[in-house]
C-alpha cells in the first residue's frame, strides 16, 4: 500500500529493454581481446630471429675470433731465421724481410727479403700453419 516496489528508483538503472552487461547494471563490459595481427606477430618473430643469429655471431666470434683477423707471419721471426742461417744456407746480416710488414699465413705466397750485399732471397710459404723454405737467388 503505498511503498514502492523492489529495484533501484525511477530514472536509475538500465534503460527500458537493455540487456544487462558482464559488469552489472551502469558498468561497462570488458572490450573482448584484440585479435593480434599477423603484421606484430611478423614483428615479434623478426626480432626473436635477429636476436638468435646475433647471439650465434656472437658465440662464434668468441669462440673462434680469429675468423675476422687473419693469421700472419711475423717477418721479424723470417728475418732471425736468415740471419741465423738455420738452413743449409750461411747465416746473412741486416736482413729485411717483405719491406719490414707481416705477411699473411697462406700457402703458396712467396715475398722477397734482402741482405746486406744486396743478395736477394726468395721465401715461399708451403702452409697455412707458417712452414716456410728461403734461398738465395742466384
Amino acid at each position: 500500500s503505498g511503498q514502492p516496489g523492489y529495484g533501484p528508483p525511477p530514472g536509475y538503472g538500465p534503460p527500458p529493454n537493455a540487456q544487462a552487461s558482464y559488469g552489472g547494471y551502469g558498468t561497462p563490459a570488458a572490450p573482448p581481446p584484440a585479435a593480434k595481427s599477423k603484421k606484430e606477430m611478423w614483428v615479434w618473430l623478426s626480432a626473436i630471429i635477429g636476436v638468435v643469429v646475433i647471439a650465434a655471431v656472437a658465440v662464434v666470434l668468441f669462440v673462434k675470433p680469429a675468423i675476422l683477423v687473419p693469421k700472419k707471419l711475423s717477418h721479424s721471426a723470417v728475418e732471425q731465421t736468415i740471419k741465423d742461417g738455420s738452413q743449409p744456407y750461411g747465416g746473412y746480416s741486416n736482413v729485411i724481410c717483405n719491406d719490414g710488414k707481416n705477411i699473411t699465413l697462406k700457402a703458396g705466397t712467396t715475398f722477397s727479403c734482402v741482405a746486406d750485399g744486396n743478395i736477394n732471397i726468395t721465401v715461399t710459404i708451403n702452409t697455412s700453419s707458417g712452414d716456410y723454405v728461403w734461398q738465395p737467388n742466384g
